[in-house]
């Protein structure tokens, strides 16, 4: 009885260092994506900004263009 629970234990150990193994990998897995996701937002808000500024110098500069 003592040898299977010690085998049993021993079982369930390897489990658990598994499953936080494969937790760990998951979790860096999700903050690359993150990270990822950050620096596409960033990008979006530069691009915004420069499509601004672009559509703000046209609507100053083409009047005087077709005057």
């Amino acid at each position: 009885m003592q040898e299977e629970m010690t085998v049993y234990r021993t079982e369930q150990q390897t489990r658990l260092h598994d499953l936080i193994q494969r937790a760990n990998e998951r979790k860096g897995s999700l903050l690359h994506q993150v990270e990822l996701a950050q620096r596409v937002t960033k990008l979006s808000l530069s691009c915004q900004k420069w499509e601004s500024s672009r559509d703000t110098f046209a609507s100053l500069f083409i009047p005087l263009v077709v005057s």
